[in-house]
């Protein structure tokens, strides 16, 4: 059923979510993600393979498995995440964003730049369609989107989501709103942390 499944045999019983979140504490990742696989493998069973009870479980294994340098099940198990909050989330949805973000950084971190940035364009696209009639979101996203073209070196790419900022708050707010400051300070530093 799902892309990344692994049988694991070591844990027999496991209640919820919370009771699999402390091995990862301990640094146990390959235990968090037996234990985790229990409560996926419970949740399809008795909820059906699209399970919006997944989803988490699933972003904590990919996380593991990112921790573990298995960086190929990460993705597919991250990916496998983003398929069911499609399916029961719908199409726009702001968990789905999330996992993206991850497998963004992901893809960057293998070096796979061009890719990582793809799909967060891809997400950014996403993000506008989902905040089309709240200004506050979309804002917020811009922000968000722009810190990450930032940590990937995407310099002038982040300070065109910034510049998008400014002018939707000039026509929303006017010259005078202190938000305007914020962004000119966080395009200030851009350049300062660009060198």
């Amino acid at each position: 059923f799902f892309s990344s499944r692994r049988r694991h045999t070591r844990c027999a019983d496991v209640t919820g979510v919370q009771t699999c979140a402390l091995p990862i504490y301990l640094g146990l990742y390959e235990d968090s993600i037996q234990s985790l696989y229990v409560v996926i493998e419970y949740n399809y069973n008795t909820e059906g393979s699209f399970s919006e009870k997944n989803i988490f479980p699933l972003q904590t294994m990919g996380a593991n498995y990112y921790d573990l340098e298995d960086y190929q099940a990460a993705f597919t198990t991250f990916e496998d995440a983003r398929l069911i909050s499609r399916r029961t989330l719908g199409l726009l949805n702001e968990v789905q964003l999330e996992i993206m973000r991850y497998q963004s950084n992901l893809l960057i971190q293998r070096g796979d730049i061009e890719s990582g940035i793809a799909l967060q364009n891809e997400a950014l696209r996403l993000a506008r369609r989902a905040s089309s009639d709240d200004y506050d979101k979309r804002i917020d996203f811009l922000y968000q989107y722009a810190d990450w073209f930032f940590g990937v070196n995407q310099w002038e790419r982040g300070r065109g989501l910034l510049i998008q900022v400014l002018d939707m708050q000039r026509a929303y707010e006017g010259e005078e709103s202190p938000n305007i400051i914020r962004t000119y300070r966080e395009l200030g530093t851009s350049y300062r942390r660009s060198e």
